[in-house]
């Protein structure tokens, strides 16, 4: 058998094509023509589940998982028990906050491990100090933690216009754009100015860690 992963099918819904299939569509119009040997499993968050209302298949909610919250627990345990930094900046009482914080932490992801990951990877570098009972410091959101890592990156206005322009033609595209896409993108963008191939390539090393270029 071969199995496909085609993971937050909602997500393409956000960038619909004038004209052809979403990835949902594209689906359930194939679908019948699968061969037995091919399977696919794919996921949708589930306030937009209405739009795999018509693809066949079983379905599986992984909302109220007991695994999935024990698979999270058991992540942020083995990353605080293997990390002397995060320790640093997590507790100081020992076992009873470790694991105070342990369930803490879980509950705040609420099934996200990437809200996890992000969370102790920025414990792990400093930029927060957890160590007060009530953990009031933590972001709540995957989107205060993405403001949080912009506001390190550029504390500055200043700073921000330097890549606003890269970042607004990236969130617009509907694919993912190589290097020279944006490049002509961004200098399509600004009507009065030239930015050099030398200049834009500083600016998108900028975005390490937020953008992955595509070759």
């Amino acid at each position: 058998s071969c199995i496909i992963l085609v993971d937050a099918l909602c997500e393409a819904e956000y960038h619909r094509p004038d004209v052809g299939d979403t990835i949902t569509s594209f689906l359930l119009k194939h679908l019948p023509n699968f061969p037995p040997w091919l399977k696919l499993v794919a996921t949708v968050r589930t306030q937009l589940q209405e739009i795999t209302r018509r693809l066949p298949g079983t379905r599986l909610s992984l909302d109220q998982s007991d695994n999935v919250q024990r698979d999270i627990l058991d992540y942020i345990t083995r990353r605080l028990s293997d990390n002397p930094g995060i320790q640093a900046n997590v507790w100081k009482d020992g076992a009873s906050t470790q694991h105070k914080f342990n369930q803490y932490l879980t509950n705040l992801a609420k099934g996200s491990f990437l809200f996890a990951k992000l969370t102790l990877d920025l414990l792990e570098r400093g930029h927060l100090v957890a160590k007060s009972s009530g953990y009031k410091v933590l972001p709540v959101s995957l989107a205060q933690i993405f403001l949080l890592h912009f506001n390190l990156r550029f504390p500055t206005v200043r700073s921000f216009e330097k890549i606003n322009h890269i970042l607004s033609v990236c969130l617009a595209a509907l694919y993912p754009l190589t290097l020279l896409e944006i490049y002509y993108s961004v200098n399509a963008i600004l009507v009065d100015d030239f930015l050099a191939w030398e200049e834009f390539l500083q600016r998108f090393r900028l975005l390490s860690g937020f953008l992955v270029k595509r070759l």
